[in-house]
């Protein structure tokens, strides 16, 4: 559990060369975005898009790790899913508000990959469940997040145990 947030979650410390490893890919994905003049997702302003890029990185990657799943490391396709477990492909949504504990999804996000949600302190990463998409999308959890920032706002004590889903996925 984390202190203060009053939410189980399963921390996932990364180390310095994982590190490295997921920031090369995160700093990659941003470089991409810019040389292609991407607009910046869910109206976010352009003061740093490089953090959800780099977090967001090291977030797959600590998926990847505890799940003991596949994580490419996707650049120049920002709707590839990000990680396979046990064959099964997942999108992780890396919160870095360092404060929130949402997952937090967009409209133009996938409606067919289950989401896995982290919270983002690096090195240390917690994962705090996951959902179906079907379960993530939906009007219940749709609202103004930072000023004309809309997305899906899912509370962190309303996803599944990823335990769960390891034992589902195994079976």
């Amino acid at each position: 559990m984390i202190t203060g947030l009053g939410i189980q979650c399963i921390h996932v410390p990364l180390t310095w060369h994982e590190i490295v490893q997921a920031t090369t890919v995160g700093c990659m994905r941003q470089i991409d975005s810019l040389k292609k003049k991407s607009k910046q997702g869910n109206n976010r302003p352009n003061k740093d898009n490089w953090t959800p890029h780099i977090e967001g990185a090291c977030g797959e990657l600590a998926v990847a790790k505890h799940c003991k799943g596949y994580w490419p490391g996707t650049v120049g396709n920002p709707d590839a899913p990000d990680v396979c477990i046990n064959g099964v492909w997942y999108e992780v949504k890396t919160n870095c508000s360092r404060g929130k504990t949402d997952l937090i999804a967009m409209e133009k996000d996938t409606d067919v990959h289950p989401y896995i949600g982290v919270l983002c302190y690096l090195p240390d990463f917690y994962i705090t469940g996951w959902l179906p998409a079907d379960k993530v999308k939906i009007q219940k959890w749709w609202r103004e997040g930072d000023p004309h920032r809309w997305a899906h706002f899912v509370p962190a004590g309303e996803l599944r145990s990823i335990n769960d889903l390891l034992k589902q996925e195994a079976t």
